[in-house]
């Protein structure tokens, strides 16, 4: 009789323990979700907040150009590349101009510039002045 009660006593510790396996599984899969989901909020937060970071850095950027005027025969790179319509490419082009020719006589001047035909000058017009010698 104890053999048969020691078999029913393995029987149940076996039994508890495919229990206990089983909520350890599932244990594990609740951490393991859990675990994902804070994952993907902290995700979502960067690239929500990388987002508005560049949103606030652009609009942080912006300036009125109502009043910006640039004289071409002293402007630095920094304030050509200010004007609307040049980038940093642009910007050297028209400074290696003015190394290679020398002072500009006339904004009109910048047509010679590739990348700069009427219609860009046009919208250039209202921020360059060209300067008499300083």
């Amino acid at each position: 009789m104890k053999d048969g009660s020691s078999q029913q006593s393995k029987a149940e510790a076996e039994c508890k323990q495919v229990q206990l396996s089983k909520l350890d599984t599932s244990e594990f899969l609740r951490i393991r979700n859990r675990t994902l989901a804070v994952a993907l909020l902290i995700l979502i937060s960067i690239y929500l907040g990388s987002y508005a970071s560049d949103s606030i850095q652009k609009k942080h950027f912006e300036f009125d150009r109502s009043n910006f005027v640039v004289d071409l025969n002293h402007a630095t790179h920094a304030e050509l590349n200010l004007l609307p319509g040049v980038g940093p490419k642009l910007a050297s082009e028209i400074l290696n101009l003015r190394a290679s020719q020398g002072r500009f006589s006339s904004i009109d001047e910048l047509t010679k510039i590739r990348g700069i035909k009427d219609a860009r000058l046009a919208s250039l017009k209202k921020y360059v002045v060209v300067s008499a010698d300083r």
